[in-house]
């Protein structure tokens, strides 16, 4: 005799917490219900997964908006000089702006689609010696929480239209 293949679920929402086992007999209907009602729009999910964050920090979520023209300038500035230029010429910047910063830079140096990913900013500032904290997770937070930088996949983050003018004024007119 074969056994019957069990499915085990966890629904989580606020105030609202369900782990239970159905029968195999419910998958296909499961199925079928999760593809109906799941949330395939980035934007809501990014709000989902910052929730937390901005509910504290009482700020409006930061959205990746198309770039506009300052934005659009800031990007080219970037595009055009080498890492180590660009941080010779950042006036006294928190950690929070050098990440911001780094990824501004590593977003106008893309070839390809993809987002920088966290751990491609911190090894350039490492590489320009600029020594993460021991918790850079906070500081993308801020960061984040600023407006400035916003997720775009699994720990991949986008410089904001806000970032691009922080950045701007955190560069020198010379660099």
């Amino acid at each position: 005799m074969m056994s019957a293949m069990l499915t085990r679920i966890h629904i989580q929402s606020p105030g609202f917490n369900l782990q239970t086992v159905l029968q195999s007999d419910a998958l296909p209907a499961l199925i079928e219900f999760v593809q109906k009602h799941r949330v395939t729009d980035i934007e809501t999910l990014q709000r989902h997964r910052r929730h937390g964050a901005l509910a504290r920090s009482g700020k409006a979520p930061a959205t990746l908006a198309p770039l506009n023209p300052e934005s659009t300038a800031q990007r080219t500035r970037l595009a055009e000089l080498s890492a180590e230029a660009v941080f010779a010429n950042l006036t006294a910047a928190t950690f929070p702006e050098k990440l911001l910063v780094a990824t501004g830079w590593l977003e106008a140096h893309q070839t390809e689609a993809t987002p920088p990913h966290r751990r491609d900013i911190k090894r350039l500032l490492v590489r320009l010696g600029n020594e993460p904290p021991a918790n850079p997770g906070r500081d993308f937070r801020s960061a984040m929480n600023e407006g400035w930088l916003v997720e775009n996949g699994e720990r991949c983050l986008n410089v904001t239209n806000e970032g691009w003018a922080k950045i701007s004024s955190l560069l020198s007119p010379a660099s």
